[in-house]
């Protein structure tokens, strides 16, 4: 609670102007991207019934959850091969590393971090977006 409260009683109102605008942006981009990801879900959909060819909505589907799959994979290795929010320390890298590789991983893992950052906001409302067609499908369709 401490340090909650001495965070709290050295906040700037520019500040915090500042970290709600960012959060905002952060949060209608997600928004966005959902709404456009189901978009292009739901367009896979049509094209197929338009031409009355399933293949067409296999392929697509197929596609977008390889390209989906491909997201995950690059944000758990940008991420420094975890799912948790923190970096890592020389301690906890494998063994079998040499010191030099360890002294390269340390170095360029904020920036990693940065662009896993940067992945999840394509990768959220993707799975989103699968997510809601499935309900879509199993409830409405």
């Amino acid at each position: 609670m401490a340090k909650i409260k001495k965070a709290q009683g050295n906040s700037d109102p520019k500040d915090t102007k500042k970290s709600q605008g960012k959060t905002l942006a952060k949060v209608l981009a997600l928004f966005f991207g959902i709404a456009l990801a189901y978009a292009i879900l739901r367009g896979i959909s049509e094209v197929s019934e338009y031409f009355m060819e399933p293949l067409v909505y296999y392929i697509g589907t197929v596609v977008y959850a390889t390209l989906v799959g491909v997201l995950f994979v690059t944000f758990y290795v940008l991420n420094g091969y975890s799912f948790d929010n923190r970096d890592r320390e020389i301690g906890e890298l494998p063994a079998r590393w040499s010191d030099e590789k360890k002294a390269e991983f340390m170095e360029k893992q904020p920036a990693r971090r940065a662009r896993a950052k940067k992945i999840l906001f394509v990768l959220l409302p993707a799975v989103v977006a699968i997510l809601i067609s499935i309900i879509e499908l199993n409830f409405f369709g």
